[in-house]
């Protein structure tokens, strides 16, 4: 699937919370999606680490890239599959859920989430 001349401001991340204590890595690569510039560092990468401790879940999300000139994102939409919490610590501030989601503002920095559930 082609995403190019596709530059959104909101990008939705679904999270399947872990069954059991561990951890996993995803990473979104977000780049121009036309050129090979990326090969150069004209890219954001965003590695999400998810670890779950007893009832204790925590996201970490780790950017690298020079970024590039196309990139538009301000936000994301992060919905929680299987949460059914009303507030997770965003950054260290608690913030509400609602509908097992929240919003993210990110604009392509380093960030981190944690609920329990």
């Amino acid at each position: 699937m082609s995403t190019m001349g596709y530059y959104p401001d909101l990008l939705e991340l679904r999270l399947i919370v872990l069954d059991e204590d561990g951890d996993t890595e995803s990473v979104l690569q977000e780049d121009d999606g036309v050129s090979h510039d990326y090969s150069s560092g004209a890219f954001l990468r965003t590695t999400f680490v998810v670890s779950r401790r007893g009832l204790r879940v925590t996201v970490i999300l780790r950017t690298s890239g020079d970024g590039f000139p196309e990139f538009r994102r301000t936000q994301f939409r992060i919905v929680l599959d299987g949460f059914t919490g009303d507030r997770v610590e965003l950054n260290g501030t608690t913030i509400g859920v609602q509908n097992a989601q929240f919003y993210c503002e990110n604009r392509g920095e380093s960030a981190s989430f944690s609920f329990t559930l």
